[in-house]
């Protein structure tokens, strides 16, 4: 019998170290892992487990940061609502007003207050994923004052495909709700989950009437309205192409003054564009790019036709991020913004992978730099506070807000 109760506990026991490596291994990112290959499930389980942990830890922290032309202040407010992976979008509601929607579809209106956020969950926008494909809520516009929209990538399940959808809301300012009026576009062709698509969904507004949106590419494969940027009637859904040979837009902005509209994009590995986007013209993807393909068996070959490392023949982006920093969106710094007066008209571009903000200045045609700022967190979206301050959503998540240290002198003109 003591033999037996002794067997048990041994195998108890090698289980439970079998586990812990595999834990330790995905925690990792399996630097020890002996035997090769990736554990999805094993990742995201423990990036669940981490989220939690870190979320009940969270507090709220300043610091400063120096750059190159102010000291910045940097405070992060935890937020404990539960998000993981590529995280939600933000829109700025008021100065420390705003709405944050999580990846599955839970949207919350966020006050910051004494060091604290305080959330309030005020709906559900239907969010479908299978197994093989992530989903999400991708980004928020506000056309009006009763008016948002939002789009969302979602897994159709009568059908084993993606597609990504195009809603309308009635948003009540005042009780903070949200009523769903109607879908205006649901994007063609549908995407398998296999294809891995590359999501798109960002948002702007073009003019009184109409909105532009991007569409991400099903994994080098076009047609459709596939990799491109769309231009949407607000008054009946009416779609009409505005740009194509886009991967993957996680950034638009319409810069009124100009009336130019600048896009930043995902490549592949290598080849982040920041693009001057022009109705009618072709920005080159799949057919070219200043990346290369990723390395291993998931990477897609290149074909005939098709140029690695080179633009020739397409549109060419202003500005080019080799190696990769994992964009995402970007904004423009006004022209009469007082918190950072050194910082006017520059483009703030944030970063996922390089976990930074880039501070890019475009000077007749061309970026005369880039400076990247450190944030040390993924940053899936930003924006520009009424006072000229700048706020981050992070993965984390985090809302992190960005201001110039009072000590800052200002006496130089940028």
């Amino acid at each position: 019998m003591r033999t037996y109760k002794r067997v048990i506990l041994t195998l108890g026991a090698s289980l439970l170290a079998v586990g812990a490596f595999l834990f330790g291994a995905a925690a990792y990112s399996q630097k020890y892992w002996p035997f090769g290959g990736r554990f999805e499930l094993l990742d995201l389980v423990t990036a669940r487990l981490q989220g939690r942990i870190a979320r009940a830890t969270d507090q709220y922290d300043k610091t400063e940061i120096e750059s190159g032309y102010h000291d910045l202040v940097v405070e992060r407010y935890p937020l404990k609502f539960r998000d993981w992976g590529p995280t939600g979008p933000l829109l700025v509601l008021g100065q420390s007003e705003f709405l944050v929607g999580t990846r599955l579809g839970e949207v919350y209106r966020v006050v910051l207050n004494s060091g604290q956020a305080e959330e309030t969950l005020i709906g559900k926008i239907a969010v479908d994923e299978s197994n093989e494909t992530s989903a999400g809520l991708k980004d928020f516009l506000l056309t009006g004052p009763h008016r948002l929209l939002a789009t969302v990538v979602t897994y159709q399940p009568s059908r084993g495909c993606f597609s990504m959808l195009l809603l309308e809301f009635e948003f009540d300012t005042a009780a903070k709700k949200l009523e769903q009026r109607r879908q205006l576009l649901e994007t063609h062709p549908c995407v398998k989950p296999a294809l891995n698509p590359e999501q798109g969904g960002r948002m702007i507004k073009f003019s009184d009437d109409s909105i532009l949106v991007s569409v991400g590419e099903g994994r080098k494969r076009l047609g459709g309205q596939l990799g491109k940027i769309l231009k949407v009637q607000l008054a009946d859904g009416a779609v009409t192409d505005f740009a194509s040979g886009t991967r993957n837009a996680q950034g638009l902005f319409l810069d009124v003054k100009s009336g130019q509209i600048f896009e930043t994009e995902h490549g592949p590995r290598g080849g982040d564009e920041f693009n001057l986007i022009q109705q009618g013209k072709d920005y080159g993807w799949p057919k070219v790019s200043y990346g290369t393909p990723y390395e291993g068996a998931e990477a897609p070959p290149v074909k005939p036709g098709e140029i690695s490392g080179d633009h020739t023949g397409y549109e060419q982006p202003i500005f080019t991020f080799i190696p990769s920093i994992g964009i995402s969106n970007l904004v423009r710094y006004p022209a009469n913004g007082s918190e950072f007066p050194r910082w006017r008209d520059d483009f703030l571009v944030a970063s996922l992978r390089a976990q930074s903000l880039y501070r890019m200045r475009l000077l007749d045609g061309r970026i005369i730099f880039a400076e990247p700022i450190d944030i040390g967190e993924r940053i899936r979206d930003l924006d520009v506070l009424p006072n000229g301050a700048i706020v981050l959503k992070t993965d984390t998540p985090r809302l992190v807000i960005i201001s110039r240290r009072s000590a800052d002198s200002v006496s130089t003109p940028k």
